[in-house]
């Protein structure tokens, strides 16, 4: 009878799992028919594992080199300050009581086992005993934490950090951005003398229109009154093409005042 039910309801269950295509059927063994689970309780440990299976071995020698000092730091140094740490090894090495008898000098501690009316000394198998329990319990502390130090650097950074991309290719260096001062380099000392030179010789030449200048056009077109450039070039002209130049930025505010003392003193 309690056959039958159970049959009954473990077809009930299986078919109301496939109708509604929540998960699948598992066989377990010959004679357990079957178990519903989804697919999200299969895959539901499956991230944990295979991060553990993917740490390198480094990572676990070192949690169980750290386990085991651990553990023996407690079972020696630990139970003889505090010896009620011992008491975890009780039930592994004595049926009875476990008794801690002062040691005749410093803090050496032995272990008694007192069962079925004989006293027993115990004290190297409760200390192994206890290496092994605290041992086994850094380990388990120890565990969480190796995910954590096999995450990459550029996963521990902050969202204000931007980590390069490594399948990104650096940037060319004729594709990076030019300091501003590199463009005035070239506008500083004589170079000015240099730019009103070109000028001056375009107008000289008789050429009209726009000449070339550090890839910047300049006009050059005579304004009617015959004097442009050169020996003939009064003052204001020289003034007025030298502040041409600066709002070009063709030169910086300090060229402009020492060419436009120069102009002053010529005067």
């Amino acid at each position: 009878m309690l056959r039958r039910c159970w049959g009954d309801a473990r077809q009930a269950g299986a078919e109301s799992g496939r109708a509604e295509g929540e998960g699948e059927t598992i066989p377990l063994g010959p004679n357990h028919g079957g178990a519903l689970r989804s697919p999200a309780n299969r895959l539901k440990g499956a991230p944990t594992m295979l991060l553990f299976r993917s740490l390198p071995r480094a990572f676990w020698l070192i949690a169980i080199a750290g386990a085991l000092l651990a553990g023996l730091a407690i079972a020696t140094a630990g139970i003889a300050l505090y010896p009620p740490l011992a008491n975890v090894a009780a039930p592994l090495v004595c049926d009875g009581v476990l008794a801690i008898d002062p040691g005749e000098s410093g803090l050496l501690r032995s272990f008694s086992c007192l069962a079925e009316g004989r006293v027993q000394d115990v004290s190297l198998n409760a200390l192994l005993a206890a290496f092994l329990v605290y041992s086994a319990a850094a380990f388990a502390l120890i565990l969480p934490l190796l995910p954590v130090l096999r995450r990459r650097p550029e996963d521990r950074v902050g969202p204000w950090e931007e980590v390069p991309d490594p399948l990104v290719a650096p940037a060319a260096p004729d594709e990076a951005p030019r300091d501003t001062d590199s463009l005035h380099e070239a506008a500083r000392g004589g170079d000015i003398s240099a730019i009103l030179s070109l000028v001056a010789d375009a107008v000289k030449n008789g050429k009209t229109g726009k000449v070339s200048v550090r890839h910047r056009a300049l006009d050059t077109q005579d304004d009617g009154d015959g004097e442009w450039a050169g020996e003939d070039h009064d003052a204001a002209a020289r003034l007025a093409e030298l502040r041409d130049l600066l709002d070009r930025d063709l030169i910086t505010q300090a060229d402009f005042q020492a060419k436009k003392a120069e102009i002053l003193d010529a005067i």
